[in-house]
């Protein structure tokens, strides 16, 4: 049986707040988490998932098992304005 949210909610408007709550404890309590030395922290352009020359967006990738070939679009920053406000 489906449930409304309320009026004008959808899913990803409702579950952001607490998406960003959630994550800004877990980042205050997980500060000191060590990344285990076979792991690499790369700059991806979003749009294609290789490489960018633009460090706007990182991935964590097992060493050896990244992308070795580089975007060649301009990278597109595509943030949701509910997300950003949760955030500030």
């Amino acid at each position: 049986m489906k449930k409304s949210l309320g009026s004008g909610e959808v899913g990803w408007r409702a579950a952001a707040p607490i998406w960003a709550n959630f994550m800004r404890s877990y980042v205050t309590e997980n500060e000191g988490v060590t990344i285990p030395e076979d792991i690499v922290r790369l700059p991806i352009d979003p749009e294609t998932g290789l490489l960018s020359y633009e460090p706007v967006f990182y991935e964590y990738f097992k060493e050896g098992n990244h992308p070795k070939d580089y975007s060649s679009l301009p990278v597109k920053i595509h943030q949701p304005k509910v997300l950003m406000e949760d955030f500030n």
